[in-house]
């Protein structure tokens, strides 16, 4: 049985945990959508496969396999719902892509949408708001560091508003109460920021908001949950740091760490109420990669049933 759900924040949706249904929903933000799979993971870098193209799905009580992505296999792709669809954008497969596939859950089939505009790019942050996919910063296929931001709506891609500085890559992406909220990153080789910035897509304008927690570092994983942003994980050095980001009071809060080891790269869902998946796969602080799953409550950690089949790093997921 399926109850009624709707988000409150209108992006990205939530998690809805219902005890008497033993699953979590997560709808998208639309009210009334057709339910939707919990958590998608696709493509990474795999133990034995270096670019994997399996797509596995989680609702809260078992993991099923689903159809493949369209080739390439790819890895350091990013993936983002919206409006019941799961759009995966650029990657290495093996080289820089400019690909970017569409997912349906409800029939289980992948289709091919207009290309991200170049320059090719990995590594990069994306997040669905509204009606749109954006994609923000990464790294070209000569490994600059990018500023430029993607905004895909209606099968076209316009530029949105370019980050103000510097570009960056393993950065991580939020969207909450009609914003996105872009933490950290690798800024230059061997170099890694702490910063926070805010787009607003209505005045299309950033600002720089309170630093992270230090130590600077990138691949961090994040979900919302309530009002705060929850940041965790990342490197360089990789870490089991969590800390809690208010947007209104614009203030930084450690939690509880993650369960060990420490991770970078791990996939997240966009948003968590109650209890939910907050972070799966990921790569150990020797860059090898993990299957762990791992939820979220309150200020709780809780283990999961792990991602079958091959452990993955730079994995695509919502």
């Amino acid at each position: 049985m399926i109850r009624h759900w709707r988000s409150a924040r209108g992006e990205g949706g939530g998690w809805l945990y219902s005890p008497a249904v033993p699953a979590f929903f997560f709808p998208g933000g639309y009210c009334c959508q057709p339910r939707r799979t919990d958590v998608i993971i696709t493509t990474g870098n795999g133990a034995v496969t270096p670019y994997l193209r399996t797509t596995q799905t989680w609702n809260g009580a078992a993991w099923t396999t689903r159809t493949d992505i369209p080739l390439p296999g790819r890895f350091s792709a990013a993936g983002a719902y919206v409006n019941g669809l799961f759009h995966v954008t650029g990657g290495v497969g093996p080289a820089p892509l400019d690909s970017h596939h569409q997912w349906n859950p409800a029939t289980d089939t992948w289709t091919t949408q207009t290309p991200v505009p170049l320059p090719r790019r990995y590594d990069h942050a994306s997040v669905g708001l509204a009606a749109a996919v954006y994609a923000f910063c990464g790294r070209a296929s000569n490994t600059s560091f990018l500023t430029t931001v993607q905004e895909y709506q209606d099968g076209t891609w316009v530029a949105g508003p370019i980050l103000p500085s510097p570009g960056r890559s393993g950065a991580k992406a939020l969207p909450l109460n009609g914003r996105v909220y872009l933490f950290g990153g690798e800024i230059a080789p061997g170099a890694y920021t702490s910063d926070t910035y805010c787009l607003d897509p209505q005045t299309r304008s950033w600002t720089l908001r309170q630093p992270m927690t230090t130590p600077a570092r990138q691949g961090c994983g994040g979900f919302v949950y309530g009002d705060e942003c929850i940041v965790y994980g990342g490197s360089r050095p990789t870490t089991v740091r969590a800390d809690s980001f208010n947007p209104s009071a614009n203030v930084w809060t450690s939690i509880v760490p993650i369960p060990a080891p420490a991770r970078r790269s791990a996939v997240s869902p966009t948003s968590i109420v109650g209890q939910g998946t907050a972070g799966l796969a990921g790569e150990d602080s020797q860059g090898l990669p993990l299957s762990q799953h791992m939820g979220f409550s309150a200020t709780n950690w809780i283990a999961l049933p792990q991602v079958p089949n091959e452990a993955r790093r730079f994995a695509a997921g919502a």
